[in-house]
Order: C-alpha cells, then sequence, then structure tokens
C-alpha cells in the first residue's frame, strides 16, 4: 500500500488530523508516531516514518523509539516495530559549520556599472 494512502487511513481512524499533531491521551499530548507503537502496528510506523512523522516528539518523557523499547521490555510483543526504527536511520544533517560558504563557494553576481 502507498505509504501516503495509508498514513491518510491510519491518522483519521485514530482521530489525528496530521502526521504531527499531538492529540490529548490521558492528560498527556500523543503523536500518531506514538499511537502506532502502542497499537503495535508496524507497517503505519514505516509509512509516518516515510512521509516525515517527526522522531522526537515525546509522550510521557519518551521519543516514539523510546516509548517501544519501554513496551517491549515491560510487555514484550514490539520487535517488528523497533526493527522498523532500527531500519529507518535518520539522516545527519550537516553541521552548521559544514553549511558556510567559503570564499572558493561565492556566487555573487558582480554589480552592473555605470547603471
Amino acid at each position: 500500500e502507498i505509504p501516503e494512502i495509508m498514513v491518510r487511513s491510519f491518522l483519521e481512524s485514530n482521530g489525528f488530523m496530521h502526521i504531527n499533531e499531538a492529540k490529548s491521551r490521558w492528560g498527556h499530548r500523543c503523536y500518531p508516531l506514538h499511537a502506532a507503537v502502542r497499537l503495535k502496528k508496524s507497517s503505519a510506523v514505516k509509512a509516518l516514518l516515510q512521509v516525515g512523522a517527526r522522531r522526537d516528539v515525546k509522550y510521557r518523557g519518551y521519543t516514539p523509539e523510546e516509548y517501544a523499547k519501554q513496551k517491549h521490555h515491560r510487555w514484550g510483543g514490539y520487535e517488528d516495530v523497533l526493527k522498523i526504527f532500527q531500519m529507518h536511520i535518520p539522516l545527519q544533517l550537516p553541521s552548521r559549520e559544514e553549511c558556510e560558504p567559503t570564499s572558493e563557494d561565492s556566487t555573487e553576481i558582480p554589480e552592473d556599472e555605470g547603471v
């Protein structure tokens, strides 16, 4: 199934409007990725990650991956969900220094003279 279609269906069936929108659950902010973990929906976890769900949001102090580890340690049965997180390694963004232009990279456009 196409990730976007799967995500739309998961969001609608679980009362979310957006992949990174939180809703209140027992007085805490719960995100779709946490809900997919709680429900052991590895295919939904994978699809959410593929379409850009944030991995750094927290529910009860846990990121989605930490939440899966905690649930697995306590109850077991979260192997498939944890595999998705391990396979879906986030991109390493370059550091700020690596993004700073050097004089060699300069793409200044010379000003027109005499205009």
